[in-house]
């Protein structure tokens, strides 16, 4: 015959040859930080968040365009908030983009927990152009 156990009806059997073949008992593993998966977010915040500054992005471009090229001066978001800003310089598309990624990794990692909605995410990145772009400041109705 071949190996123990084979054809003898003995498949399966432990090694004592008496009952199946068993794991011995384990404690149970507790799951830790590297084999457990992060709660998840809402799936379309991120888009959420970058859709709501995109709208502020273009708002500025667009009173720079209708200001022939120059200084934007008071910009109102479409979105009816309260986010109003004014621009007394020229600021370059590239410098937008360059704020708005910044506040992306500021509303994903800091603020998270603060952002409700579209209108909160631009009222956010209005204050952030106010405190981080030269000559850029609330309009005196609006303070």
């Amino acid at each position: 015959m071949g190996p123990e156990g084979e054809g003898t009806g003995q498949e399966g059997l432990g090694v004592d040859g008496l009952g199946p073949r068993t794991a011995p008992p384990h404690k149970a593993l507790q799951p830790t930080l590297a084999t457990t998966n992060p709660a998840l977010l809402g799936t379309n915040v991120l888009q959420a968040i970058d859709h709501a500054l995109q709208e502020v992005v273009e708002a500025i471009m667009h009173a720079q365009e209708a200001a022939a090229g120059g200084a934007a001066g008071i910009v109102r978001l479409a979105s009816g908030g309260r986010a109003v800003l004014q621009l007394d310089q020229l600021v370059s598309i590239a410098e937008l983009r360059r704020h708005k990624r910044a506040m992306i990794k500021l509303a994903t990692k800091v603020t998270f927990t603060r952002i409700s909605d579209a209108a909160t995410v631009q009222r956010m990145f209005v204050d952030y152009l106010i405190s981080n772009v030269a000559n850029a400041s609330r309009p005196p109705s609006y303070l």
